[in-house]
């Protein structure tokens, strides 16, 4: 009976909770299961109650309690986390909305002990709309878990999020994370096949710890850094690093335990990378060998990055042989989406470009791009205060005026324009021939 009167205090906090409304609270349901998790279950509602119970994710838990067989927390923008499946189901499929909320994150952010950990689950499909996987959301020694597949709209994945786990086996990391937290996969001894999301750009310490039936791995271009010991004691025998990559940690690529536990190089482990490189240097240091590859020449833009006053075609070319270019127009957060050139690119807004190239023989060239900016009003002529430029027309002037005088001067000097700066600001220059026909018109700023 104890725990149905903290479960009926819990439900008094908060009356009108739709997640409260569906079914009695977690804790009630708990008192029949093991011992051990009772005792976690009343210290837990307790804190709840006194306020006091913070998680270590980005958000706070409001109220707890089950919709179904998860148990969810209610977070501060509304949303509700899901926390744990006690279920015994082989494949289950963690919805968008339960209860009439939202569904934003996978977990709570602490690790509570086997929370998807039925011995029967094996698939866990996690519902498109879901943006985070929380710390140690499906961290466990016990599980059956072989699958998980995570929707494009997940952005961040926390560490240890699937340590531990020694069945799974495959998994799918869309483009839309760029960073793999520590331990994340630690301990997945039974992972072979991982595919790494195009615009990761740093794995953490020990990520790939233990896997140790992983035996080959793709990095994109865009990856920087690699953690401590991030594919310590896999089963790679090479490994190809980006061109790009500017930290590589202790003990992180070709290397497992010994006898006793102690450090131990790989044998005839290779890797390969641009000469001169970070890469170069760990392999040098660490007495591997390295396979050095000339790096493919950087994309060339046609025309150049820079302001337009009209809409643009832009072609892409590689002077390296045979080589294959991919591109991206970033998303506002800066998020990249590499897609492979076949064909001019039209630009009829202000956009950011990035291009890089490979080839086979070369490691990829450098991004490179920047800012088309097109403004149909941009200036034509930029100038300093108290600096002088000069326009050649090809006719005889008869007028040259400024719309707003007070920013330049202008005179005419035989077939010529003269604009002298005298105020930051825009204006238009304009020029007429002796029978009044227009000859041009300049927009000039003055920084």
């Amino acid at each position: 009976m104890m725990g149905r009167g903290i479960a009926q205090k819990v439900a008094q906090i908060a009356p009108e909770s739709g997640i409260l409304r569906r079914k009695v609270s977690f804790t009630e349901r708990r008192v029949t299961m093991k011992g051990r998790r009772i005792v976690a279950v009343f210290l837990m509602v307790a804190m709840v109650m006194a306020g006091l119970y913070v998680t270590p994710v980005e958000k706070v838990r409001a109220e707890t309690a089950q919709i179904d067989n998860f148990v969810c927390s209610l977070l501060s923008d509304g949303t509700i986390s899901v926390d744990s499946y006690y279920g015994s189901e082989e494949e289950i499929v963690v919805p968008a909305e339960l209860g009439g909320y939202k569904v934003s994150q996978v977990g709570s952010g602490e690790w509570q002990g086997d929370c998807f950990g039925s011995y029967e689950l094996k698939t866990i499909i996690i519902s498109p709309g879901i943006k985070y996987i929380s710390n140690n959301a499906f961290n466990s020694n016990f599980t059956s878990l072989e699958r998980v597949v995570i929707p494009d709209s997940i952005v961040s994945i926390g560490f240890k999020a699937f340590a531990y786990n020694d069945k799974l086996n495959d998994i799918v990391i869309p483009d839309s994370v760029e960073r793999i937290e520590n331990d994340t996969f630690s301990g997945c001894e039974s992972l072979s096949n991982i595919t790494l999301p195009k615009t990761l750009n740093s794995i953490g310490n020990n990520a790939f710890l233990n896997c140790k039936s992983l035996r080959q791995i793709t990095l994109g271009n865009t990856l920087s850094s690699i953690g401590d010991k991030a594919f310590y004691n896999t089963a790679l025998s090479e490994i190809t690093i980006p061109s790009d990559i500017e930290y590589i940690g202790d003990y992180a690529i070709g290397y497992h335990d010994g006898t006793f536990g102690e450090e131990v190089k790989t044998n005839d482990f290779i890797i390969r990378g641009i000469s001169e490189s970070v890469t170069e240097e760990y392999a040098l240091e660490n007495g591997f060998a390295f396979d050095a590859k000339p790096r493919a020449k950087e994309v060339e833009f046609s025309p150049e990055v820079g302001m337009y006053r009209e809409s643009q075609t832009v072609s892409l070319t590689c002077a390296t042989p045979n080589a294959t270019i991919f591109y991206s127009i970033p998303d506002s957060d800066g998020t990249n989406h590499w897609v492979e050139y076949t064909e001019p690119i039209e630009i009829n807004e202000t956009t950011k470009l990035y291009a890089y190239a490979t080839a086979e023989g070369y490691a990829a060239s450098k991004i490179c791009g920047g800012v088309f900016e097109i403004d149909y009003l941009a200036p034509d002529k930029i100038i300093g205060v108290g600096e002088k430029i000069t326009i050649k027309v090809g006719k005889k002037l008869r007028v040259v005026a400024a719309e707003d005088s007070s920013i330049v001067k202008v005179k005419k000097k035989g077939k010529k324009i003269v604009i002298i700066g005298k105020a930051p600001g825009t204006t238009v220059v304009l020029a007429y021939d002796k029978r009044d026909w227009e000859l041009g018109a300049w927009i000039v700023k003055v920084e």
